[in-house]
């Protein structure tokens, strides 16, 4: 029978046990190996006995994730002015907090609609039927921009207009068709007094008073946004482009994308990261506070064994306490990653073997 010279001690950094009872038993120099019935068959039972009465966990074959956490302030970023140069009376208006999506109207003025349309150029000059000096048709993304609008609201000049980004025949006619469903001067030519390009929704950010006259209209953004503030570590935990979970206190629960990070000094003095974060789903409305869960992956696909089932030898390096058919029996293993009180191994040992984890001081299990 194989056996390392070496005595199980209580190590100053895991927390092992003492197989005390073992070591009443067959002496000081407890063998590495399975317990040998033949040549020490009272001790052999006594550790029997002992090994079915002590608690055991199972070696098991995971990953080991580490998790930050932060406190996020949850809101939809500053206001600013639409750029809506409608002139009138305003008629109709929505609620302060109402999302306004591509297509919908932002206000009323003089009971004509003001519409929010989908696009990354804004609207920067009047979209019209006419030629340059060049004798060139307007062109431009802001051109297709607005016939993707009336083509996704089914203006189409009967099946002519194409995205093309030509302001031809076909767009002034599907303009005027839009423009006639929805009360507007049948003019063929649109300006930010009927529309107005945005790449996002938008969110009503003040009431207007009906009645009074149209000067301006505050908006935010349309989707929630969010900053997390995390310790000065946390930095590999909220990489650009990585997921974090956000929770409320009620309950809610949504994943978000970190957008940017920064370094930043918090109001103790300390150094911290701030984390922007594009939710991928919507928090409860009157959501200002959530708590924001950060991980990494420390040790991909490993075996783990709890931290307290570790045993420093006196010889150097770490042991485990095996089940065997007989008893029990030490092997010596190497440590690796440490989260959560469980701990990375390698060595002979395999996954399902089972290894005895001592009683914490108290009298408790692992």
């Amino acid at each position: 029978m194989s056996s390392l010279d070496s005595t199980p001690k209580r190590s100053p950094i895991l927390v092992g046990a003492v197989l005390l009872a073992v070591a009443l038993l067959i002496g000081v120099g407890l063998a590495l190996g399975p317990v040998d019935r033949t040549t020490n068959s009272a001790a052999a039972e006594a550790v029997a006995s002992d090994t079915r009465q002590r608690p055991t966990e199972s070696v098991t074959k995971r990953s080991l994730i580490e998790q930050k956490e932060g406190l996020g302030t949850v809101g939809f970023g500053n206001a600013w002015s639409a750029p809506i140069e409608a002139q009138g009376t305003v008629t109709k208006r929505h609620e302060e907090g109402t999302t306004i999506e591509s297509g919908e109207p932002l206000v009323w003025v003089d009971l004509k609609p003001v519409f929010l349309v989908n696009g990354e150029t804004p609207m920067y000059r009047e979209l019209q039927l006419i030629k340059d000096t060049a004798g060139k048709y307007q062109s431009g993304d802001d051109v297709t921009q607005l016939q993707s609008f009336l083509l996704e609201e089914g203006f189409d000049d009967n099946g002519r207009l194409e995205p093309d980004g030509v302001f031809g025949v076909s767009t002034k006619r599907a303009v005027k068709e839009w423009q006639k469903e929805n009360g507007l001067t049948q003019s063929g030519k649109v300006d930010k007094s009927q529309l107005i390009f945005h790449p996002e929704p938008m969110r009503i950010g003040s009431t207007l008073q009906i009645g009074s006259s149209f000067s301006d209209l505050q908006v935010t953004s349309g989707a929630q946004r969010m900053t997390a503030d995390f310790d000065k570590d946390s930095l590999p935990f909220v990489p650009d482009g990585g997921t974090v979970v956000v929770e409320t206190s009620s309950g809610a629960s949504v994943t978000g994308t970190v957008a940017k990070t920064e370094t930043i000094t918090k109001d103790d003095g300390a150094r911290g990261v701030r984390a922007t974060i594009e939710l991928n789903g919507s928090l409860p409305d009157g959501t200002e506070r959530a708590k924001v869960i950060a991980e990494r992956t420390v040790a991909d696909d490993v075996l783990v064994v709890p931290v307290r089932a570790v045993l420093a030898l006196a010889s150097d390096g770490y042991a485990l306490e095996v089940k065997t058919a007989t008893g029990t029996e030490l092997r010596q293993v190497e440590l690796g990653k440490i989260v959560d009180a469980m701990v990375e191994v390698d060595g002979d040992i395999d996954e399902g073997d089972e290894v005895v984890v001592p009683s914490d001081q108290f009298g408790g299990e692992s």
